[in-house]
């Protein structure tokens, strides 16, 4: 985690109700990891009929979350 800390960068993290391969407790565990570190990070779980694939298609908010992550302007991060 020594080299976690040093990250210099936002974080994103989304999952799928309905993802049995990657659930979202793991997502969760990630998240307080990061947290931990004292790096900036969000997390969504989405609802989603379509399991682990459902980042191939087009789940309703998954494009808009990352979207509106990647152009954000970043202050939080140094």
């Amino acid at each position: 985690m020594a080299r976690l800390r040093e990250a210099v960068t936002a974080f994103r993290v989304l999952s799928f109700d309905s993802d049995w391969r990657f659930d979202t407790s793991q997502s969760e565990r990630m998240v307080r990891v990061l947290r931990a570190c004292g790096l900036p990070v969000e997390f969504d779980e989405l609802a989603s009929p379509h399991g682990h694939d459902s980042f191939l298609l087009e789940p309703p908010g998954y494009h808009d979350a990352i979207r509106e992550f990647l152009d954000r302007p970043r202050a939080d991060v140094p």
